[in-house]
């Protein structure tokens, strides 16, 4: 089972998107939509290369 979650007031418009690029995820193992920015990775220390900690902006 695959869960698809945290879409409140506005967040329900991008979930046709996030429907293809998960099941890209499942189907593929992998998605060409970038989806690095959303990465657990945002709230810590250490973000990965190119993506902005949250809350600061990409220099």
């Amino acid at each position: 089972m695959f869960h698809a979650f945290g879409f409140a007031g506005a967040g329900f418009q991008i979930a046709p998107g996030v429907g293809e690029v998960l099941a890209e995820l499942i189907r593929d193992g992998e998605s060409p939509t970038p989806i690095e920015a959303f990465s657990i990775s945002c709230f810590t220390r250490e973000p990965q290369r190119g993506v902005p900690p949250a809350g600061r902006p990409m220099s």
